[in-house]
C-alpha cells in the first residue's frame, strides 16, 4: 500500500494544481500486480491532467480511487487507507516471512556444507509490516523453530516506518548453536541496527 502510493506520488511530481489522492484498501493485500499498480496511476494521472473541480471517485483493480479539489499537505498529495481489521493480514505477512526461510532451504544444492547463516527479511515494503511494533514481532519469530537440518542459524526481520530511513526490528538465533557461534551471530545483528533479540 505504501509503494502504491509512492508510486503515484511520483507521477504526480510534475503535475502542478490543487488536488489529494485517497487509495482505498479494503482487504489490507500484502501487494498489488505489477500490472494492477500501473493501471491506478495510469487513471488518476488522466483524471489529474484532465482538471480536478469536484470529487471523482474510481474503483481500478479492487482500489477505491478518490481524487479531491484543493491542496493536500505540504509535499504530499497521496494517502491510503485499509481496512481496520488487519489480523488476517499480519498472519499473512508472517506466512511469508517464515515460507523465505522454507525457499531459501529449498534451494539448489550445494556440493560443500554451506556456513552458518542468518536471514534477513525486510519487511518495509510488504503490505502494512511496517506498522508492526518490534517486541511483537520478537514475540513471533521467538516462536520460529529453526530446523537444525538447515544452514541458518538465525532470522531477523528489518524494516523502516513512514517518517525515518532508520532500519529497527527482531531477530532470532538458533537455540542449539555454540558460544562462539553465538557471540559472532550477535555481532552480525548489531551491525544491521537496534534489533530486538527473540529467545527461543
Amino acid at each position: 500500500m505504501r509503494a502504491e502510493a509512492s508510486e503515484l506520488e511520483c507521477a504526480l511530481a510534475t503535475i502542478p494544481g490543487d488536488y489529494s489522492i485517497f487509495l482505498d484498501f479494503p482487504d489490507a493485500p500484502l501487494a498489488l500486480s505489477e500490472d494492477a499498480r500501473a493501471s491506478i496511476v495510469e487513471r488518476a494521472v488522466e483524471v489529474v491532467l484532465a482538471g480536478v473541480s469536484q470529487m471523482l471517485s474510481l474503483v481500478e483493480s479492487g482500489v477505491t480511487v478518490r481524487i479531491l479539489p484543493g491542496p493536500g499537505q505540504p509535499g504530499l498529495r497521496v494517502f491510503y487507507n485499509q481496512s481496520t481489521d488487519l489480523s488476517a493480514h499480519f498472519q499473512a505477512v508472517e506466512r511469508e516471512v517464515v515460507n523465505t526461510v522454507g525457499k531459501k532451504h529449498d534451494g539448489p544444492p550445494s556440493g560443500d556444507a554451506s556456513p552458518p547463516a542468518i536471514i534477513v527479511v525486510d519487511v518495509s515494503r510488504l503490505g502494512l509490516a511496517w506498522m508492526r511494533p518490534s517486541v511483537v514481532w520478537a514475540e513471533s519469530l521467538g516462536q520460529t523453530i529453526l530446523q537444525p537440518v538447515t544452514p541458518f542459524i538465525g532470522l531477523a526481520v528489518i524494516g523502516s516506518d513512514l517518517l525515518s530511513l532508520n532500519v529497527g526490528g527482531a531477530a532470532v538465533l538458533s537455540a542449539g548453536i555454540s558460544e562462539d557461534t553465538n557471540r559472532v551471530a550477535r555481532q552480525m545483528l548489531d551491525a544491521i541496527g537496534p534489533l530486538l533479540l527473540a529467545t527461543q
